[in-house]
Order: C-alpha cells, then sequence, then structure tokens
C-alpha cells in the first residue's frame, strides 16, 4: 500500500520536465517516483518564488538544505556515525523549510500538487536520507555541494572600486562608532529621555512559549545537540531581556508583524512580542547555543537616507556548556550597527588586519538568579544605549508576548494563503533606503534593508556574518580557561 501511495506522484505528473541532478541521485533507478515529487514540488515552489533564502539548497540532493553551521561540519563528516547524523540533520532542515515553503504557495500551483503530497515527501526524504548514508562514498558529494555562498556581491565591489571605497569609509565608521559608544559612558538613570520612555517585560505565560519551545526543537537541525541546563523555552525565558524604548512617536513601539492586504504588511502595536530563533555557533571547538531576540517596529524615524518603512532589533545570547552566557550580541533586522558585550570572564581580541573594526562599548554585567539584562533603546534610531542589570526589581509594566520565528517566513494573508514577509532574495523590498545608492561600493546587497536570518552581512569592510559559525573565535577569548567551570568554595 505505502508503494501505490508513492507511486502516485510519478503517475500524475511523469511527463513534467526533469531538473538538472547530480550523479547520485541519478543512480537511484528504484526511486523514480520520489524523484518526480521532489521536481513537481521544485517546480511550484519556483514558479510562486516562493524560496527560503535563509537556507541553502544542494545540488542534485533535493532532500537536504544547509545553513551555515551545519556546513562547517563538512570536512568533518567522514566518521561512520557522525556523516550518519550530520546527512539526518541535513535532510531534517529541508523538510522544515520545505512545508514552509510550500504552504506558501500561488492558489494554482498549490492546487496542481498531487494529493497526498506531505506523506509523501516525509517518506521519499525518509527512503532518500536511508540510502545516502548507506553510501559513504557519495558523502564527499554532498561535502561539496553543502556550503554556503556569502552575502556579499563581489562584482558590485569590483566596479565599486572597493579598496577605495573601504578607505574612505574609515572616517565615517570611527565617527559612528564614537556616537554609539558615548551613551555607554553615561549611567543608564542619567540617560536623556526624549519623549516617554516605554518599558516591555517578558510575558510571564510558560504555556505559550512552552508550546514554541516544543515547535522549535521539532524543526530545529541541533547537530550535535548543544543545550544543556534546560529546554529552550526554559531558557528563552530565563535570558529575556527587558526593552526599554525611548518613544517619541508609533514608530519606536514594539509590535507583532502582520498582513495588512495581500501586497503590505505592517506592525501591529497593540500586540507587542519578542520573536524568538535558535541558532549555534562553535567556539574553541564546542557547539554551543544561541537564542535570538527579534523585536520589530514599524519604522527608523529619522528623516534621512536611513530611515524608512519597519525596523528591529536582534538581541542574542550565546550560552557556554552549562547554560550559562559567555557573550551577548546585537545587529539591527538589516545586519548593520553590530556591537559585542562579552560577559564576565571574557574579552574581545583585537580585529584581524583588513576587516571592520568590532564595536564593543561595554561588557556585560554579571547578574543575580533574580536578575535581567535591560536593554535601553534611542528614539527614532533605536540604537543601544545601555545595557545593565534591573536590580531583581521587575515593576508591572507592559508585557511582550512570544512568537515563534518561523511565523514570519509564513504568515496569514487576509484574503486567503500565506506569504513570508521576505521575498526569494531574503530582503523585506518595502524596507529599502535611499542609503543603497551610496553604499554599493561595500557588495551588500541593499544596504539597510530588513532581511531574514541566514543572509546578514555584518560588516562593510572585509566579509562577516551573524551566522558565521566561526564568528566568536575571530572576536572573543576566555579571561581564563574554563571559565564556564568556577572552581568549588574553600570550605
Amino acid at each position: 500500500m505505502k508503494w501505490l501511495i508513492l507511486l502516485t506522484p510519478a503517475l500524475l505528473f511523469g511527463c513534467a520536465s526533469m531538473l538538472p541532478a547530480t550523479p547520485w541521485i541519478t543512480k537511484d533507478a528504484s526511486r523514480p517516483e520520489c524523484q518526480g515529487l521532489y521536481q513537481q514540488l521544485d517546480q511550484a515552489t519556483e514558479r510562486s518564488a516562493a524560496w527560503d533564502a535563509g537556507v541553502h539548497r544542494l545540488p542534485g540532493f533535493p532532500f537536504l538544505r544547509s545553513n551555515r553551521h551545519l556546513a562547517s561540519f563538512h570536512s568533518e563528516s567522514g566518521k561512520q556515525q557522525e556523516g550518519r547524523d550530520w546527512i539526518a540533520a541535513l535532510a531534517k532542515l529541508d523538510l522544515s523549510t520545505r512545508r514552509r515553503e510550500l504552504a506558501n504557495l500561488l492558489p494554482l500551483d498549490r492546487q496542481g500538487l498531487a494529493s497526498g503530497w506531505e506523506q509523501q515527501l516525509s517518506q521519499c526524504s525518509s527512503l532518500f536520507v536511508q540510502q545516502l548514508q548507506q553510501q559513504t562514498e557519495a558523502w564527499k558529494d554532498v561535502a561539496d555541494a553543502v556550503l554556503v555562498k556569502d552575502n556579499y556581491q563581489t562584482w558590485k565591489r569590483v566596479i565599486g572600486i572597493y579598496p577605495v571605497a573601504a578607505l574612505l569609509s574609515q572616517p565615517a565608521i570611527s565617527d559612528l562608532h564614537e556616537r554609539l559608544q558615548q551613551p555607554f559612558r553615561i549611567a543608564p538613570d542619567k540617560l536623556p529621555i526624549q519623549g516617554e520612555l516605554d518599558r516591555y517585560l517578558p510575558s510571564a505565560d510558560p504555556w505559550s512559549l512552552l508550546q514554541i519551545g516544543q515547535s522549535m526543537e521539532e524543526s530545529f537541525p541541533a547537530y550535535p545537540s548543544s543545550y544543556a541546563g534546560g529546554t529552550l523555552s526554559a531558557l528563552f525565558h530565563r535570558y529575556a531581556p527587558i526593552v526599554e524604548v525611548d518613544r517619541i512617536n508609533g514608530a519606536d513601539r514594539v509590535g507583532r508583524i502582520k498582513w495588512i492586504d495581500n501586497q503590505n504588511a505592517g506592525v501591529d502595536q497593540e500586540s507587542p512580542v519578542a520573536y524568538l530563533y535558535p541558532g549555534q555557533t562553535r567556539f574553541q571547538g564546542k557547539t554551543l547555543l544561541q537564542l535570538n531576540y527579534l523585536f520589530w517596529f514599524p519604522a527608523r524615524d529619522t528623516r534621512d537616507i536611513y530611515g524608512g518603512t519597519f525596523d528591529a532589533l536582534v538581541w542574542r545570547v550565546t550560552l557556554d556548556k552549562a547554560g550559562t552566557p559567555m557573550v551577548y550580541d546585537s545587529i539591527h533586522g538589516c545586519g548593520c550597527y553590530y556591537q559585542l558585550f562579552p560577559a564576565p570572564g571574557y574579552r574581545t581580541l583585537p580585529s584581524a588586519p583588513g576587516s571592520e573594526i568590532v564595536l564593543s562599548p561595554a561588557r556585560a554585567p554579571a547578574l543575580a538568579e533574580d536578575e535581567r539584562l535591560v536593554l535601553r533603546l534611542a528614539a527614532g534610531t533605536h540604537y543601544l544605549l545601555s545595557i545593565h542589570g534591573d536590580g531583581g526589581q521587575q515593576a508591572l509594566e507592559q508585557r511582550y508576548q512570544w512568537a515563534d520565528y518561523w511565523e514570519l517566513l509564513s504568515l496569514p494573508l487576509p484574503g486567503g494563503g500565506r506569504h513570508s514577509l521576505f521575498g526569494a532574495d531574503g530582503l523585506i523590498a518595502a524596507s529599502a533606503r535611499l542609503e543603497r545608492f551610496f553604499l554599493w561600493p561595500f557588495g551588500i546587497p541593499s544596504p539597510g534593508a530588513m532581511r531574514q536570518f541566514g543572509t546578514h552581512a555584518i560588516a562593510f569592510i572585509g566579509r562577516r556574518h551573524f551566522d558565521d559559525p566561526g564568528l566568536l573565535d575571530q572576536l572573543i577569548t576566555a579571561d581564563q580557561p574554563e571559565y564556564s567551570k568556577p572552581p568549588k568554595p574553600t570550605p
């Protein structure tokens, strides 16, 4: 009966045009029905422009996807069990990504899918994975195909005479860093307030967070498993920050993203949320968990070339193997304004020659068990002005709720159907800034525009990515070995 189900798509679209395949997939002549299924799904996704730009498709392996973290294991997958686990993680990422993409198909493309494709997709993925796991000679083909391209356009750097542009930009970058550091030299309670100070505390609703955490664990391709000290939901709750925003108008209110009509998205300011996204990095040979908190604003209201529709702040917490923060860092939704805050026991390293200097305006404070970090944001620009402990005094203010980041990749449309907030290039077209006409020689697509995880270039000079698993090895080091294992107190 199972094979009758699997044969259905082959009979229905056996005349469909065949997409290019690698020698590995064409060897498996006993699975033409699965090859046909993937071809139909790929063609429908292409027609609907529904590809997810945050992950990498492997040519010839339609049942596998990678990201920068998974790709970083490409040279270490020679061992039998590790290689099989790696392939399983790549397949898990493809399945979770495809389900979102296929939910976003245009109505005609969705109607054209064979009945029962969801079950067939799971079965075909499992069949291909089991076969590939046994064919170790093909793992080199996977390793060759798994690497993720960077998010810089080299041709722009060539015609824009990048070396000259990089040299001329140094004074402007130094001036920006000085302006961003200056507020950190002022005591938090002495920072000026332009309007009203809105304060958002994390939601106390454990049930909704538990549901989101379970959903994330189901689709999160943890390879190898990296988090300790509790479930994802418990860790997200423990390290969620308090957000203070200097509000002068509606552009400074945190909200929830939704489609206003079938063409335009907006921010619902009646429902402030933090979008949660788990990630991984590698530091000194260890794989570590990262907690990402994303806060959306309707606009960056600066009335200059850097302003425009939508703005966002990403706050990231990297945990050591004991589940303790070792470093915090942050970007805006464009990948701009990267800042680094080492936790006690860690310090920054000098920037490598030829790369952009990393802004690290302060060390993160040590927190007591009942404390949370407070992030103070400026009006208009939403720049970070201060990070400090709340002293355990969490007065009842408005609460932000929890949301799964992956909701943004398949949002319901008012007229029916679904669509990602981001285009097939990973950008929100409506958030394009005028600065793109001046900063294009640095090779970043549409500088200043909001973009999805997996596409954040975070430096104009050199090449640097927010999700680079080797990023922290380049930027920080421990003050003392094995800091995550403090000495036992003397009796």
